[in-house]
């Protein structure tokens, strides 16, 4: 997810931290896939998932789909994109999809 102007969430920043400082290549072999949250509003929209990627691709992993974008100013919300992007996951893993898709539920702060 990504918090105001494309910041990384308190709870990712630990990931990201390890992450640019790491100096080893992956694997071989290795492969990943990323889904962002935000909204299309801001400037820096899934900014701290684009981060992610670049740094992944850097340290030799092989992107297995195109990043994945939920967006929350879109029509159908976050899950839009989601959906859209599961679609080609489950084929990626090999997998059947399962038989329930989790959905987005949106979080009121007061």
């Amino acid at each position: 997810a990504t918090c105001g102007q494309g910041a990384f969430p308190q709870n990712g920043k630990e990931f990201l931290k390890h992450l640019s400082a790491r100096k080893e290549k992956f694997s071989e072999g290795t492969k990943f896939a990323v889904f962002g949250l935000g909204d299309s509003s801001y400037y820096f929209f899934c900014e701290a998932a684009k981060q992610v990627e670049r740094r992944m691709l850097e340290l030799g992993a092989e992107k297995m789909l195109d990043l994945g974008v939920g967006d929350d100013s879109a029509e159908d919300g976050l899950d839009g994109g989601l959906h859209d992007w599961l679609d080609n996951v489950w084929p990626a893993l090999d997998v059947p999809p399962p038989a329930e898709v989790p959905h987005i539920t949106p979080v009121k702060v007061e």
